[in-house]
């Protein structure tokens, strides 16, 4: 006796899923410089004329930065946390990229290049040397996230011993919250903090005296 046997055709459901997902914040310390600087003097008395010159550092209103390490999974699962059928433990040696945005939701839009004048006019960032144009000096390097390329896009190159560049861009129009700065995973990356520690990221973001809110989000490679 033959026995006919059904075939059961399974169709899997392919949704596209955006790469680039929210990263929790842990761990969370600030410094900041007081701005002090020793008031330099010169004696005089009635009659005479004197001639010098003067030199002051002060710190910027405009700009803040961030920094420090990366971690995380990919996970074969229909929850963040639950039961999965299947976890793979991420390394910053895989590489990928980390970016900030004062959005909520990150902007899914294809990126466009930002502009200096857009970034000081949404920021108010506008004047003096650390205006976007002194800060957003340089292109960006070879980066690339879910949604499109940012390769020389406007990007400002963390000073000294820093290993990062911050790329800008804009997606979906001009306001803020449509921005968003980028940089590269790096497994020995160094941060220009204060104790010059290694580190897989480092950022400059604008944020101006009144306190701004940035979400973070990673794309794991």
């Amino acid at each position: 006796m033959k026995m006919l046997f059904g075939l059961i055709a399974v169709c899997l459901l392919a949704s596209q899923v955006f790469a680039i997902s929210g990263a929790t914040t842990s761990g969370i310390t600030q410094t900041r410089w007081n701005g002090a600087v020793t008031a330099g003097t010169a004696t005089t008395q009635g009659g005479n004329i004197t001639a010098l010159s003067l030199s002051s550092t002060q710190l910027t209103s405009k700009w803040a930065s961030f920094n420090g390490n990366v971690s995380g999974t990919i996970r074969l699962s229909d929850t963040e946390a639950g039961s999965a059928v299947y976890v793979w433990t991420y390394s910053a040696a895989n590489g990928g990229e980390v970016c900030t945005s004062t959005g909520s939701t990150f902007p899914t839009a294809a990126p466009g290049n930002s502009t200096w004048a857009n970034i000081d006019s949404v920021f108010a960032t506008t004047g003096g040397p650390d205006n976007a144009s002194g800060t957003f000096n340089t292109t960006c390097p070879t980066l690339t996230i879910s949604t499109g390329a940012l390769t020389s896009f406007i990007a400002s190159r963390t000073q000294g011993s820093s290993t990062f560049t911050t790329c800008a861009m804009n997606a979906s129009g001009a306001a803020a919250t449509n921005h968003a700065f980028c940089t590269n995973i790096a497994a020995t990356g160094t941060g220009k903090n204060y104790l010059n520690t290694d580190a897989n990221f480092e950022l400059i973001v604008p944020s101006t005296a009144s306190a701004a809110t940035y979400y973070f989000y990673m794309e794991l490679n």
